[in-house]
């Protein structure tokens, strides 16, 4: 008698597990086909290359994470990434910003990771004339580096980069209503006085 119950318990349960992973199955399918991406994104195709290169890095702090994770959005980064970063030696490679496999998307990816790991503009440096310094900079821009189809993805890299500013996400809507609320506290407090 207990080794039938025993049994039925099980049956009960795996029948119950493979309600949860045919649900989870579909709506993987719907937001893959409604986000117009992959289920290979959505699951994080290239995690484990992430936590491999983290792993070798000298330290896994926040500068080191997002930076690990920006190159690995594109595959040219990921495919070149000894040629971006010095895992070793923790050093940033700004020359590889003019090499040949390098494509407009990349160099957003690479300028990105670079702009969080170091908190600057290193690749200015490798131009000698002060117009071509400046030029060089504006490439960091917001305008400039999010303008591609990575830009989705660079959102986690930031809050990797800045995860005690980043904890909450607050919708739109409710940062609209913030603003709100303290711009009628600011009119009020005026009237006071």
């Amino acid at each position: 008698m207990k080794g039938k119950f025993i049994n039925i318990s099980i049956f009960i349960l795996s029948f119950i597990c493979l309600i949860i992973s045919c649900k989870l199955f579909w709506n993987l399918a719907i937001y893959s086909d409604e986000f117009n991406t992959s289920p290979d994104i959505v699951l994080g195709g290239e995690f484990w290359l992430y936590y491999e290169k983290l792993k070798q890095a000298r330290y896994q702090d926040c500068y080191h994470k997002a930076l690990i994770y920006i190159l690995g959005i594109s595959e040219d980064t990921r495919n070149h990434f000894s040629q971006i970063y010095d895992i070793k030696s923790g050093y940033i490679k700004p020359e590889c910003l003019h090499q040949g496999w390098q494509t407009s998307g990349s160099v957003r990816v690479v300028r990105l990771a670079f702009n969080l790991y170091t908190d600057g503009t290193p690749s200015v440096d490798d131009y000698e004339s002060r117009d071509e310094q400046i030029s060089e900079c504006r490439e960091y821009s917001v305008g400039n580096i999010f303008c591609c189809g990575y830009a989705v993805y660079f959102w986690q890299g930031i809050r990797l980069r800045y995860p005690e500013y980043c904890q909450k996400q607050k919708s739109v809507e409710e940062i609209l209503a913030e603003m709100e609320r303290k711009r009628a506290e600011n009119s009020t407090d005026g009237n006071k006085e």
